[in-house]
């Protein structure tokens, strides 16, 4: 067979993906048909392999993946068991730990260990177990250990006719009560009128005694409110009674006239003991204002630089009370005039002009003006006299206007050498 067409033959049995795949590779003397070997997952305790192809003539083994060859299928080691959640078996004691067994999380297996610190100690109940020789408590576990096991503690020495001789502590009955011989009467008896004793062994009783009472007070009465006593006898014996509410005691309450601001009131009636109005105040209206002639209160002048004002007071003639207030104005005062002398400028300093301000309040009703300072004027120089025959001198000129000075040098002014004719030798 063409080897083209059997290679191509295998393609279409995987893809088809078939169980039973025929492989067939032209060789000299054998022709390969593979079957597919399911894999098997590893167990807990056993061993799991690959899926692969095995040759039914050869029996070589080849890769499912490209179909290769290969030497052995791949063998998976078994996983061991997973023991991860203990759960207690119940069986620990008042003395001894107990066990707890978990399930493998893959597979059936068990495994028990020592469930340590489960151990119970002993729950021994609150009530007493006892017989003859004793008393003791039970563990409620059920393990048959006696808890504070202790002889009995009895109550009397021997039993009496009506008194059995029992244990303190348990309350077993050592010895019942032997039962009535003799009336002994000292149990007192009472009922709301009367007083008795009885037999302590049985129901006989004595003579029968009215009740003799001594009073303290519970709570004592008031105006409104009623009281309470108790009345004790020396049997044991008491009763509450009722003290009546004692009254009001009226005493009168001044009354206050009313004024041009305050209200007044009538007289009244109130308890001098409790305080409680007996006859309530009744309010008087106030009175009105009688208005006086107004007056003049915070008087400000009028300047000629600001308004004045003044406050218009009303008052009660009566009380004094402020009825009213209105401040009032009055009118600005006129400037008065005075001149503000000038200055004439120098050759140094501006002048200034003639000006007016209010010889009342200082206020400027016509500014001065600067009048520019007129510099110096130097027109008539005057020769100092200091020229020398080789060098000219200097020359000096007053200000026209003032007594500043100026000296520049005078030109030409220079004397040359006047020789004398005679010899000097």
């Amino acid at each position: 067979m063409n080897s083209v067409l059997v290679k191509i033959l295998v393609l279409i049995l995987i893809a088809a993906g078939g169980l039973f795949i025929a492989l067939s590779y032209m060789q000299e003397s054998h022709v390969h048909s593979l079957t597919v070997v399911d894999g098997k997952a590893p167990t807990c305790t056993e061993k799991g392999t690959e899926s692969y192809y095995v040759c039914d003539g050869c029996q070589d083994y080849f890769s499912l993946n490209d179909g290769e060859p290969i030497d052995a299928p791949v063998i998976f080691d078994p996983l061991g068991h997973s023991f991860t959640e203990y759960i207690s078996n119940g069986d620990a004691t008042c003395e001894a730990d107990g066990t707890k067994t978990a399930k493998c999380d893959r597979c059936d297996e068990t495994h028990t260990i020592a469930d340590e610190g489960s151990k119970l100690g002993h729950d021994y109940s609150s009530a007493w177990t006892s017989d003859a020789s004793g008393h003791w408590y039970v563990c409620a576990n059920g393990c048959g250990i006696k808890g504070s096991e202790s002889a009995h503690t009895p109550n009397i020495e021997s039993a009496t006719e009506t008194e059995s001789k029992v244990c303190t502590e348990c309350g077993y009955v050592i010895e019942a009560a032997l039962g009535h011989t003799t009336h002994n009467y000292n149990l007192p008896q009472y009922d709301d009128t009367h007083h008795w004793n009885k037999c302590y062994g049985c129901e006989a009783i004595d003579e029968k005694i009215a009740h003799s009472y001594s009073e303290s007070i519970i709570t004592d009465a008031t105006c409104t409110v009623a009281g309470t006593k108790k009345l004790s006898c020396d049997c044991g014996h008491s009763k509450n009674e009722t003290i009546p509410a004692k009254g009001h005691t009226e005493e009168p309450v001044a009354g206050k006239d009313a004024t041009c601001t305050e209200t007044g009131l009538t007289e009244g009636k109130k308890c001098s003991v409790c305080g409680e109005v007996l006859k309530a105040q009744e309010e008087i209206p106030a009175k009105d204002h009688t208005p006086a002639e107004a007056i003049r209160e915070n008087e400000v002048p009028a300047s000629c630089k600001a308004e004045g004002s003044y406050d218009n007071v009303v008052k009660c003639s009566v009380c004094g009370v402020e009825l009213s207030r209105k401040t009032e104005v009055i009118e600005k005062l006129n400037h008065t005039e005075e001149p503000v002398a000038g200055k004439d400028a120098t050759c140094t300093e501006t002048g200034l002009t003639e000006g007016k301000k209010c010889s009342v309040c200082g206020e400027i009703l016509k500014a001065q003006e600067e009048i520019p300072a007129k510099n110096h004027s130097f027109t008539n120089y005057i020769s100092n006299g200091d020229a020398t025959c080789e060098a000219d001198g200097t020359k000096t000129a007053k200000c026209d206007r003032c007594d500043e000075t100026h000296t520049v040098a005078d030109e030409g002014s220079k004397l040359g050498h006047d020789y004398s004719s005679a010899w000097t030798s």
